[in-house]
């Protein structure tokens, strides 16, 4: 939620403000996270830690009881899970103040008993109130909370509404709204469809402004959160920023748990029923086709859409995935001339050979890697050859690339756990590890970095909301020297720079036709471990040599600061040298501490 879906615009203005200073424009995001189709991440949640506290929130879906048309309910169960609420982690329903609403519940009861407590109502109600959760506040037990609906004690034997009422008093949004087996000592309830509407008077009613109403969360898409992500997009416009949203949960409640005909069955942790069968049009498949589908109608217009993942994280050897994800880039692509770029991710492996280098998956339009570099790897201490070593080892046209665009999808520099990120950046208080990580980009392998750690190690918001630092004005200072490089002119080629010293590198690419040339030099001692630790770090002279130019022509070089602090004048002076004789330039360091560009 670091693109946020809440308050779309002002959550997300400031950030996309300073990512368009500083020349970031690639974001991928989960829309899957938002909660606009499919089960995980509704805004349906249990109150009970335990449930709540994993990956995906407990769901309470279940095949035992539906509604007709609707395949599945959401199931509370007084043994179990006795609650399940909507206002927390998703927007809660906005409301009118002082004003009277109509709540109904559609609903089957099974095997309820009580009282638990004699002598006070129980079974099925709806509430509103706090955090009902922690000894003496229990959401399931009388007296807490505000009840909203009559208790129904009874068993039904078919689906029923249960209605009741609420004005809404000072408030502007809703308190967090529960579903609730009340001081029961058994049963459960099978809910498909909840509303909340604001009563106008005379038999007339409002809106439903319950933003997932229907349990059957795989029959349509819900408004708000894609309102939501309308705005966000015309944000994205505004602030010349591309986002790639991850549209699908691999592990999905419901795709995991149908069978190519529509049929429930157990769930299957490998996913093979979510993937598919192949090129059939399975059950799954014409749901899946349906959410594509309205992904271009509302969004396909777009430019600030780079492209769609399919999932995130998928099977790296399962040709099932592989068929998917090229299925999916068939169907998107013939929405013409609206069309995206259509890619997927994997956990684990880069399955060149075997997918995306694989002629049997030609809709599959780039290659995605995710790697986290612990601080085990000799290459966290140096993240400029982090940088550089996956890039040539998997980028778009070395010997061991896809020969298509690759992007690391994600990377970031952990402790000993891939999932905890590192702290020992802390005491980087200038992101040099993120300077030299940035820079190193400009390496000739051809690989596209994407960090997830952002909001961490890049930029870190206090518990007040004030920045405690921001590293992104690194970024800005390349795109500062990089932005009009023409790179896509097909001329560039690895500049193949000779250097005098292993003490320093240098990388960067040539147009031979244009005579042009750019490169990051660096000294190789200047890394950010060792200026955190106080390594003493010798100042570096020697020779940086080019070849591909014109014997006795004159070329200007441009000698760059490649530190945010000097960008008001980033070109500290300008030299003019002469080609050799051997078509080559040498161009001379002297002292260099840290680094520079030219």
């Amino acid at each position: 939620d670091h693109v946020g879906w809440n308050n779309p615009i002002l959550e997300n203005k400031e950030n996309f403000e300073i990512m368009s200073e500083n020349g970031i424009q690639l974001v991928r995001i989960w829309l899957s996270e938002w909660g606009i189709y499919d089960v995980y991440w509704n805004p349906w949640n249990s109150i009970d830690p335990d449930l709540h506290g994993g990956y995906f929130g407990y769901t309470g879906m279940n095949f035992e009881e539906a509604y007709p048309g609707s395949n599945i309910s959401m199931k509370i169960d007084a043994n179990y899970n006795p609650c399940m609420f909507i206002g927390w982690l998703k927007a809660p329903p906005a409301v009118k103040s002082n004003t009277d609403y109509r709540l109904r519940v559609r609903y089957k009861t099974t095997g309820i008993s009580g009282p638990r407590v004699s002598g006070n109502p129980y079974g099925f109600t709806a509430k509103i109130g706090g955090w009902l959760w922690g000894s003496g506040n229990m959401c399931q037990d009388t007296g807490t909370g505000s009840v909203v609906m009559p208790h129904q004690p009874d068993n039904t034997t078919d689906w029923q509404i249960l209605e009741g009422s609420i004005s809404t008093g000072n408030y502007d949004f809703l308190p967090n709204f529960y579903l609730v087996l009340e001081n029961v000592n058994g049963g459960a309830v099978y809910v498909d469809y909840v509303w909340i509407e604001e009563d106008l008077g005379n038999g007339n009613f409002g809106s439903n402004i319950v933003s997932k109403p229907w349990m059957a969360h795989h029959l349509y898409m819900e408004q708000r959160n894609s309102y939501a992500f309308d705005k966000v997009l015309a944000l994205a416009e505004q602030y010349n920023i591309y986002i790639r949203p991850v549209i699908h949960e691999k592990n999905s409640w419901i795709f995991d748990r149908i069978d190519y005909n529509g049929n429930p069955i157990p769930d299957d942790p490998d996913n093979n029923w979510f993937y598919g069968n192949l090129r059939e049009m399975t059950k799954v498949r014409w749901l899946q086709q349906a959410w594509w589908r309205y992904l271009q109608a509302r969004w396909g217009y777009s430019t600030s859409i780079h492209s769609w993942e399919l999932l995130n994280e998928g099977d790296p050897w399962n040709e099932l995935h592989y068929a998917l994800a090229d299925e999916f880039g068939k169907y998107m692509h013939q929405f013409q001339p609206n069309d995206h770029l259509v890619s997927t991710s994997t956990w684990h492996s880069f399955p060149r050979d075997a997918f995306w280098d694989n002629t049997e998956y030609p809709h599959v339009d780039f290659a995605d890697y995710h790697q986290y570099i612990p601080e085990s790897d000799p290459l966290f201490k140096d993240t400029a050859l982090a940088n550089l070593t996956k890039s040539m080892a998997i980028g778009a046209l070395t010997p061991g690339g896809a020969g298509k665009p690759t992007v690391w999808g994600e990377t970031s520099f952990t402790a000993s756990e891939p999932a905890s990120q590192t702290s020992l950046f802390d005491d980087d208080l200038e992101g040099i590890w993120l300077h030299n990580f940035v820079w190193a980009s400009i390496n000739p392998g051809g690989l596209i970095t994407s960090y997830w750690y952002e909001n961490t190690h890049i930029y870190r918001m206090g518990s007040g909301g004030a920045l405690l630092f921001d590293h992104r004005d690194q970024y800005g200072a390349f795109n500062k020297f990089i932005k009009d490089i023409p790179l896509n002119n097909g001329h560039f080629q690895d500049s193949n720079a000779v250097v005098s010293s292993d003490d320093l590198r240098a990388w960067g690419q040539t147009d031979p036709i244009n005579q042009n040339a750019h490169l990051w030099i660096q000294n190789v001692h200047h890394t950010w471990w060792n200026v955190v630790n106080s390594v003493e770090i010798p100042k570096i002279s020697g020779t940086v040599s080019l070849s591909g130019f014109e014997s006795g022509e004159a070329y200007l070089v441009e000698w760059w600061d490649t530190y945010p602090s000097n960008q008001s004048r980033p070109i500290m002076h300008i030299d003019r040298l002469i080609a050799d004789g051997d078509s080559s330039l040498t161009l001379q360091i002297n002292n260099l501490a840290d680094d520079t560009a030219v």
